[in-house]
């Protein structure tokens, strides 16, 4: 929960007691995933890789690490994605003039005679 609410710390103190009180083998590789979002959420790229890459080795041919390993491309990206999404020119069309035809549905066939003779 503290995760989804943008309480990174508080996820991170969570998970940290959770694996000392478990261990890595109780937890799934799903709940690995939560270092790496959270250090690339906070701007920790390099901790972020090194999760990930973890993550790819330890828990191979899982679909947890294919989610890893395209976090870790879009990681290795980032700097591009962020240019390009800064660069994005976005223009709302103005609220008056968007206009709304009403369109009429398409007529009703019957589908014997749709069939042709028999």
């Amino acid at each position: 929960m503290a995760f989804i609410e943008g309480r990174f710390d508080e996820a991170l103190a969570q998970k940290k007691t959770a694996d000392s009180l478990y261990g890595d083998k109780y937890w799934t590789p799903s709940c690995s995933i939560s270092n790496p979002s959270i250090s690339f959420r906070t701007g920790q790229d390099a901790r972020a890789k090194g999760v990930l890459n973890n993550i790819i080795t330890k828990f191979a041919k899982t679909p947890m690490a294919t989610k890893a390993a395209t976090l870790l491309d879009v990681l290795n990206r980032r700097r591009q994605i962020e240019d390009y999404l800064t660069k994005l020119q976005v223009t709302r069309v103005p609220e008056d003039s968007v206009v709304i035809t009403p369109t009429q549905p398409a007529p009703l066939q019957n589908p014997i005679a749709a069939a042709g003779p028999q």
